[in-house]
């Protein structure tokens, strides 16, 4: 789960079930998204504002885990088990 909490009140904002598992990392992407990376090397792009996933990397083998997360302007940079990855922001 993720959620977002007020600062000053501690109120809750929202929670999310991103469906990929535990959150290893969170890697901020502009003013209004983050990126999580999870413990079997998904990668989660979420809207700060609303909780809601804008896309969601899924690998289909060991391969296609990543881990090590890099954003430079629009495009993440992901090391994993099978290389260097690659992605355009949405």
């Amino acid at each position: 789960y993720l959620a977002a909490h007020d600062l000053t009140s501690g109120r809750r904002l929202w929670s999310k079930n991103t469906t990929m598992g535990a959150v290893v990392e969170i890697v901020p992407v502009r003013a209004d998204r983050v990126l999580t990376t999870h413990l079997g090397g998904q990668l989660t792009l979420v809207d700060l504002a609303t909780g809601s996933v804008r896309w969601q990397h899924k690998p289909r083998s060991e391969g296609e885990r990543v881990y090590a997360v890099n954003v430079v302007a629009d495009t993440v940079f992901a090391a994993g088990v099978g290389g260097v990855w690659a992605f355009r922001l949405p």
